[in-house]
């Protein structure tokens, strides 16, 4: 209470910065009520967990907690005498080089060539040469991206949920990004929450979008607990038996976090296209894989509206959406200043017989009779 009337002496709203930096956490009478006393200044009065500036604190608060577990995991399995994982890092790396001897490599140099690699390639080939390289691959830098590529695809079935997460909590895969759930991994309650920990800066997530994704589970509550504990999270791509309603529940938990959206499976129709035009004004992908009868160019068109600034648009199998349909599409973002389609810059389509061409305008393009544009799965 202390901080707010010394806070409410100065007045106005700089009071608010002088307060926060006169809360000194090292001292032993900053007690947390006027820790939390001090966050409340952030916000306007009268403001609830329902106001737009509550709940970036709140995601704020959480994301701080989940970068403070990961420091203390990785501080964990790294401290206490330098070896196994962190053997060798930090020393130059020799080469024998025939006549001329012996060259000696920067890590950063070696590091810099290893991000040209997969994560199998880094772990399967650079990673059994000898203990020096195994550290080396380890370095949580080279670890922005874990899928079916980096040897995650558990075609097995050999690997659980249980054991995966352990995987994640490995310090390597403190810096990760990108994370593609593997197979036969079935998510549990707090599923999300884990991965939210072990990878605080996770900003894509996909949930079966590619390849194929089966025994997990999934339910429309793990999406929504994405939204709630990965705090960095602005893409997410899924497929599975999700309603509608689950789909629009979890763009109106995210609303303008959400820049991509990649959704696979017949729970998209017009309405829910709708609902993301008016959450999500800052989406710039969207793609959706189905044959839902319900999800016709009409949405398309109020989702294009709302969303000024989607610069791609993916459609596969969408046969609710005619050739009339993205002609119409084409000609609008063809026509620019008109303040709707100014940043669409592709319209990529899967299984159509016609294409969509052009950079700079847009342009159909008939295939041959019976040709389709198709591709394999692959993550």
């Amino acid at each position: 209470m202390s901080s707010k009337r010394k806070a409410d002496d100065n007045g106005g709203g700089s009071s608010t910065a002088s307060s926060s930096l006169q809360l000194d956490l090292t001292k032993k009478k900053t007690k947390p009520d006027t820790i939390a006393a001090t966050l409340l200044l952030l916000l306007p009065d009268g403001a609830t967990t329902n106001s737009e500036e509550a709940r970036k604190l709140l995601r704020g608060f959480r994301l701080c907690q989940s970068v403070l577990s990961a420091r203390a995991n990785a501080a964990e399995r790294t401290g206490g005498g330098g070896g196994g994982e962190s053997s060798g890092i930090g020393q130059p790396l020799r080469f024998s080089l025939r006549p001329g001897g012996k060259k000696s490599l920067p890590e950063e140099t070696f590091a810099h060539v290893l991000r040209f690699l997969g994560g199998r390639e880094m772990t399967h080939t650079v990673g059994v040469v000898c203990k020096l390289w195994l550290a080396k691959t380890r370095l949580p830098g080279l670890w922005r991206r874990i899928d079916r590529d980096s040897g995650m695809a558990n075609s097995s079935k050999r690997m659980t949920m249980k054991s995966f997460l352990k995987v994640l909590e490995r310090p390597q895969f403190a810096q990760v990004r990108y994370l593609s759930l593997p197979s036969y991994c079935k998510l549990g309650k707090t599923t999300m929450k884990q991965i939210s920990k072990a990878c605080p800066f996770l900003t894509t997530l996909n949930i079966g979008y590619t390849g194929f994704l089966s025994g997990s589970s999934m339910r429309e509550q793990h999406l929504l607990d994405a939204a709630e504990h990965m705090m960095n999270l602005s893409s997410i791509r899924f497929g599975g038996y999700i309603s509608s309603t689950g789909v629009e529940n979890l763009v109106k938990e995210m609303r303008g976090q959400l820049v991509d959206l990649r959704i696979k499976g017949r729970s998209v129709h017009d309405d829910s296209l709708s609902i993301i035009g008016e959450t999500c004004a800052n989406l710039r992908y969207f793609a959706y894989i189905g044959s839902n009868s319900d999800f016709t160019g009409k949405g398309v068109l109020a989702l294009l509206e709302g969303c000024k600034k989607l610069e791609v648009l993916e459609l596969e199998q969408a046969k609710g959406v005619t050739k009339d349909d993205i002609q119409t599409i084409v000609h609008l973002a063809n026509k620019k200043g008109n303040g709707k389609f100014d940043c669409l810059k592709k319209v990529d389509l899967w299984g159509y017989p016609f294409v969509v061409e052009g950079k700079k305008k847009l342009r159909i393009k008939d295939l041959r009779t019976g040709e389709r544009r198709v591709r394999l799965r692959n993550d």
